[in-house]
């Protein structure tokens, strides 16, 4: 074998190896954007699960909260025990997480627990529903008043990192909710 043979050979098996370590290297990458998609799939639903019970059994927002984007305080009995609880969602966006805390009078403290991680954006707005014939609209909640909010819009969006870079945003959470007691 010559100097020029090897020196062909050597360049094709280099070839070979960058293209074999590229394709890894992409399939890695997409095998982990496909997980984060995942995760941020179920960590969605699952708050929004939360969130739905919690809003749709709720007898109000509390009157002692004033109506803020990022934070919802609800006002409630507990099915169990048949005690009022009160249950707050709080987002904090210096650390992108949303935090549900559930307190009643038969606990020595609260339940915190965080719900969702990697927010990239969240939203509150609540509305008020006025009895109309007929009609199943909702209105803006503008008077602030608590008693007549009976519908809470809940917006988020996620994301995650793939090797240092933000790959992954899961968009369009979305849902209104209505409070059904009275």
């Amino acid at each position: 074998m010559t100097l020029v043979e090897l020196m062909f050979s050597v360049t094709i098996g280099l070839l070979v190896c960058v293209a074999v370590l590229a394709t890894l290297w992409f399939s890695m990458r997409s095998f982990q954007a496909m997980m984060n998609y995942q995760k941020l799939n179920t960590q969605g639903r699952l708050a929004l699960d939360i969130m739905s019970a919690d809003i749709r059994q709720a007898n109000g927002c509390s009157t002692n909260a004033t109506f803020s984007s990022s934070s919802l305080t609800l006002s409630g009995t507990n099915v169990v025990n048949s005690l009022p609880c009160t249950i707050n969602y709080n987002y904090d966006s210096a650390a992108t997480t949303l935090t549900r805390t559930y307190s009643d009078t038969s606990t020595n403290g609260s339940q915190v627990k965080v719900l969702l991680t990697n927010l990239t954006y969240f939203n509150l707005s609540y509305f008020q529903r006025n009895p109309i014939a007929n009609s199943f609209n909702v209105f803006t909640n503008d008077s602030g008043n608590p008693a007549v909010c009976k519908a809470v819009q809940v917006d988020w969006s996620c994301s995650l990192n793939v090797l240092g870079t933000i790959f992954n945003t899961l968009n369009g959470e979305s849902a209104m909710i209505i409070i059904r007691k009275e």
